[in-house]
């Protein structure tokens, strides 16, 4: 999030190249006048060639896949104050996505004040309301020190802490030390994998070498903890900004073991496919650039798509579909959504529902990124695909006990007709998720239900008609 609470006007920027055809329509089924592919699996759009388009592992990252989630903050929880019976529609919400992982704001100012340490300041215990559930989930939480302000930047003033003059202050770093000891030993909270340490900082700390200096320090001072747990630090959380990413893989690999940025394209960039290929341009900086980068994580931390006054809208949810679709199928470990809820701040209307005081209503992307969430857990295999229509893009996923998801995403206006063929022979149930306009189902606690559940026999091709202007999980997640 940028330096104020207001949100971010970066854009991705770079070039795409843009095919013209048409795709065509017909009744969705589970049959094909094509003959059934054994392995790999392969996905046919009918076009006129009815050409098959085989689907091949990820190059870029073996590793499997850490999820999809949101951006859960809680820096206005205390002033918005979710009861607990709002909280546990909150945490029924979260519970229905199944992340995989969280990013979660924490401030030194709450619990640092001039060198005394509070662990029960009121903001401290909302943080814990949240961290309480991902631990009991087992969800991997990135967990973000926002910084400390940026002397001669005013409106910076919001991120002080009495005590740290500015994040090269050695206290800063030894601030960070003692609440990650703490969170993680007595409190706990061994689901909190990463550490960011100052977020957006080309926007809120500006001066590189700065930043590199305080992120130094930070892994000095947290060298014993990550050597005994599971933390990692993750970097650089950059907006809008590609150098920044680029300077932490070729000045900082050996202090940063996953890596991190903010995506914020405009729909047009993200219409025309465009996001494919930065996510694979960022990637691939680091497998080059970086000796261990095949085995580090690269994670979009913030991702939404611009203008975010139009979460609103039905389309929102179509956007966001296709920026997931395209930075998985790019090789991205893992993406956060900005963001989950309302109440995180003031004045706030990014979040998938509404806050306490407007009776926490759900947004319409809620249930379309909820589904991808949920469908794509941790620890699944994506599958890149390739798809010669140029406004039909769609990915695959093996999931971790066995099964698959398909999700796909349709921005013509007119239907598009795809099969595709799974490398096994046995039948399956598999739900469908349409979020289509006026079709997409909630139920009475607005949770995503699915439009239809069918059983597929798997030795001849999957086969259906997806909408124009629509997105499309199939999954055998039970619903």
């Amino acid at each position: 999030m940028a330096a104020t609470i207001l949100r971010h006007i970066h854009f991705f920027v770079f070039g795409a190249l843009l095919m013209v055809m048409q795709g065509c329509s017909s009744e969705s089924d589970n049959t094909s006048t094509e003959s059934a592919v054994t392995s790999p699996p392969l996905i046919a759009p009918e076009s006129k060639e009815n050409s098959v388009i085989p689907i091949t592992y990820k190059t870029l990252y073996q590793q499997p896949f850490l999820g999809i989630g949101g951006e859960w903050d809680t820096y206005s929880y205390t002033n918005n104050s979710p009861s607990e019976d709002d909280f546990n529609t909150i945490k029924a919400r979260v519970s229905w996505m199944r992340p995989g992982l969280v990013r979660i704001m924490i401030l030194t100012q709450w619990y640092y004040n001039n060198g005394h340490y509070n662990w029960d300041s009121p903001a401290m215990q909302q943080l814990y309301r949240v961290l309480d559930y991902c631990q009991s989930q087992n969800i991997t939480v990135i967990l973000t020190d926002w910084g400390v302000g940026t002397p001669g930047q005013p409106e910076r003033d919001w991120l002080k802490t009495p005590g740290i003059e500015s994040i090269t202050d050695p206290n800063y770093a030894s601030a960070i030390s003692a609440s990650l000891n703490y969170l993680i030993h007595p409190k706990g909270y061994n689901t909190i994998r990463y550490f960011v340490m100052g977020n957006e900082p080309n926007l809120e700390v500006v001066d590189w070498n700065s930043w590199k200096e305080a992120l130094l320090q930070t892994k000095i001072a947290l060298d014993s903890l990550m050597q005994s747990t599971d933390l990692t630090l993750m970097g650089s959380d950059e907006s809008g900004d590609p150098r920044w990413h680029e300077g932490a893989v070729d000045y900082l690999h050996d202090t940063l073991g996953a890596y991190d940025y903010h995506g914020y394209p405009d729909d047009t960039l993200v219409r025309e496919g465009a996001v494919e290929d930065l996510v694979l341009a960022k990637n691939q900086y680091v497998l080059t650039n970086d000796p261990a980068g095949a085995s580090k994580p690269v994670v979009l931390t913030e991702a939404g798509v611009t203008p975010l006054t139009l979460m609103d809208e039905f389309d929102y949810g179509v956007k966001m579909a296709d920026f997931a679709i395209q930075a998985m199928n790019a090789g991205i470990s893992g993406i956060s959504a900005w963001m989950l809820d309302d109440n995180s701040y003031p004045g706030f209307n990014n979040g998938m529902w509404r806050n306490s005081n407007q009776g926490l209503t759900v947004r319409p992307w809620y249930y379309l990124w909820a589904t991808l969430s949920r469908s794509v857990p941790k620890g699944s295999y994506i599958f890149n695909v390739t798809s010669t229509e140029p406004l039909f893009r769609l990915t695959a996923a093996q999931l971790p006990e066995s099964g698959w998801t398909i999700a796909a995403v349709n921005r013509s206006t007119a239907p598009i007709r795809f099969s595709l063929q799974l490398p096994e022979s046995n039948t399956r149930q598999f739900s469908h998720y349409l979020y289509s306009e006026g079709i997409y189902k909630l139920s009475n606690s607005s949770l995503p239900l699915p439009t239809e559940t069918i059983d597929y026999d798997l030795a001849t091709p999957i086969a259906y008609t997806l909408p124009g202007n629509s997105a499309l999980v199939i999954t055998t997640v039970l619903p």
